[in-house]
């Protein structure tokens, strides 16, 4: 399933809840990923995949932590946090260390087409049996792969960045 701006938008607040450390950067991605695979024209595999993952980034004295995990739920997302931060305190001085952003102004993007990343299993099939068809008539040997996703992501930071 892929996560919705509001979905993503409360998990960055929620781990951002967490830090306690001098600055952060938080990220969120989701992905939805289909795909089948034919070979001398017959179907060989298909597969799907959900998935969400965060990731936490922060300083403290400018010292670098970092850590991600997929789950998603309060208790690893705290101790994603909690890792990032021990992680900072027990890691050498940042020497490239500069503040995160603070609030941005961007340009709404709808680069997402909801035909194409929610390509069901059933019509997959049905496009790659037809090509599969079309290599038989023709007497060639046909193989492939027909993939789709779909991906959703947004970061923030703790100086009041969304994006």
């Amino acid at each position: 399933m892929l996560l919705t701006q509001q979905d993503a938008r409360a998990i960055c607040e929620k781990l951002l809840s967490y830090v306690k450390a001098d600055d952060a950067v938080v990220g969120v991605t989701s992905e939805n990923y289909g795909h089948l695979r034919f070979a001398q024209n017959f179907f060989t595999t298909s597969g799907a995949r959900e998935n969400a993952t965060v990731g936490v980034t922060v300083w403290i004295n400018n010292k670098r932590g970092a850590s991600s995990t997929n789950e998603i739920d309060d208790d690893s997302l705290k101790a994603t946090v909690a890792l990032a931060e021990q992680l900072a305190r027990i890691s050498p001085v940042d020497r490239e260390y500069m503040p995160s952003l603070g609030k941005q102004p961007y340009k709404p993007v709808n680069g997402y087409a909801e035909a194409t990343s929610n390509i069901s299993l059933p019509s997959r099939a049905k496009t790659i049996n037809d090509v599969i068809s079309a290599c038989e008539k023709a007497r060639v040997i046909g193989a492939g792969f027909h993939q789709a996703r779909g991906n959703a992501g947004a970061s923030a930071t703790k100086n009041g960045n969304f994006l």
